[in-house]
């Protein structure tokens, strides 16, 4: 989106998200089975296509409104509120209903092709809402894509690798981080319930120990752009600037003298914009590194909710789901959920 802008992304990943849906209907047509396929389009496209939208769809819905403006405001809370409905009775829908469908039936469709035709299903919503999404665009307020702003805050932190021991803290938690990830992620491919358990644990310490470690170096920014001579904010460089495109002293505007001080005084105003720029990516750079400690609780937090859902499906293990003739799908569990966050 930096480059693209939030619509031409969320457009793009849409049509990447419908491609992987379509294509597990596909796959899942009894008769031409295809498992390779299947992963490659849930674990590729569907992943890929609904992580490039959902980080795209909710701020180009607040671009919609100006915070300045009352009356936006109160449909701006208005909006997020419609918003939120629709993904939970969705997922409700979802839950309750399609994923029953997909292991037992509904009607004329059977259980062999259950699978089928709850994935075609979400293949014509999804694409439903592409056609409203695009059709509506000569409505929407869309602003210029930002530029590479994730490039100049890398080359920020790197700057900062060469002055501060803090930089190397929050490197070293990254590495953790990524340790930890791909520990958990191994112990689902061993058959061994105690390597499992011993990469689980250890995968968990790593991550804690990174978050724990990143966040601390975060909590005091004063290490970003140190030694790069650009600590000024640009306003204090604005208040001490001189009118640098003005005339010599002695009001000279020709001659050799002149146009020397012409070109020096050029050269300053071009030195005064870079320092400018510079002071302003210092200052980006310290407001994401400074809300990185509550970004990274936050993520633990939703590491943890994620667990609801698999504690669902163990917990439906262990439960008499049947109703009458036929038996409830665990995913059903979790329209309780959705009912509750309406």
């Amino acid at each position: 989106d930096e480059y693209w802008g939030r619509f031409k992304t969320i457009a793009v990943f849409g049509i990447v998200y419908l491609a992987g849906v379509s294509i597990m209907s596909y796959s899942v047509y009894p008769g031409r089975e295809n498992k390779d396929l299947f992963l490659m389009a849930c674990f590729g496209l569907l992943a890929l296509g609904s992580g490039g939208i959902k980080a795209n769809v909710v701020t180009l819905g607040g671009d919609q409104f100006d915070d300045k403006n009352p009356v936006h405001v109160q449909q701006k809370e208005a909006f997020f509120n419609y918003f939120y409905w629709a993904i939970n009775i969705g997922a409700g829908v979802s839950y309750g209903y399609l994923a029953q469908m997909a292991t037992n039936g509904s009607g004329d469709i059977s259980p062999e092709y259950g699978f089928f035709w709850s994935f075609t299903i979400c293949s014509i919503a999804l694409g439903m809402a592409l056609v409203v999404f695009l059709g509506a665009s000569s409505r929407y307020i869309m602003y210029p894509a930002s530029g590479g702003t994730m490039g100049i805050f890398f080359q920020v932190f790197k700057d900062s690798l060469r002055t501060s021991w803090e930089p190397w803290g929050i490197a070293l938690g990254l590495v953790l981080m990524i340790t930890g990830f791909v520990l958990s992620v191994s112990g689902a491919f061993v058959q061994d319930d105690a390597t499992n358990k011993n990469l689980a644990i250890a995968g968990c310490a790593n991550a804690g120990a990174g978050v724990l470690l990143t966040g601390a170096m975060c909590v005091d920014t004063s290490w970003v752009g140190a030694g790069k001579g650009y600590e000024r904010v640009s306003e204090e460089l604005d208040e001490k600037s001189p009118d640098i495109l003005s005339s010599n002293e002695n009001g000279s505007i020709d001659g050799s003298n002149g146009e020397n001080t012409s070109k020096s005084n050029l050269e300053a105003a071009g030195s005064h914009e870079r320092q400018v720029e510079n002071s302003h990516d210092i200052a980006n750079a310290k407001e994401l590194w400074r809300v990185m400690p509550p970004v990274l609780c936050a993520t633990s937090f939703w590491v943890a909710y994620g667990q609801m859902s698999g504690n669902f499906y163990a917990q439906s293990c262990q439960m008499d789901l049947r109703v009458g003739s036929s038996q409830l799908n665990a995913a059903v569990l979790n329209v309780g959920d959705c009912i509750a966050i309406v």
